[in-house]
């Protein structure tokens, strides 16, 4: 369950305009940092992959996505310490729970 009243108490602001963080988290995730974090790991680029994760992480935490936040710091942590190994597995469980989230905002604009 998305914290999206949670979140706009805690921040001053309209549940819409959480929901409009929320996708914006989403698109900039699926476009930017996910598309950096794979090339990262096709040109064993360690840096790339710990810079994107990192600013997933920071993101996530702020939204109070723990789950994402926690999979994204485990790969910042592990692409900095200059380990890639797995990091494409882990990849794609945050692909997958990013796109989850996606599929929750869309659930909840269409519901209501």
């Amino acid at each position: 369950m998305l914290p999206v009243a949670e979140l706009a108490e805690e921040h001053g602001l309209d549940v819409e305009d959480v929901i409009e963080l929320l996708n914006d988290f989403v698109n900039y995730t699926e476009l930017e940092n996910l598309p950096a974090m794979r090339q990262g790991l096709v040109t064993r680029d360690h840096s790339s992959v710990s810079r994107a994760a990192h600013s997933i992480k920071g993101a996530a935490m702020n939204l109070r996505l723990v789950e994402i936040g926690s999979l994204a710091r485990q790969i910042e942590e592990q692409s900095r310490a200059g380990d890639l190994v797995g990091i494409d597995e882990l990849m794609n469980s945050l692909a997958e729970l990013v796109k989850g989230l996606a599929g929750e905002l869309s659930d909840r604009i269409v519901g209501g």
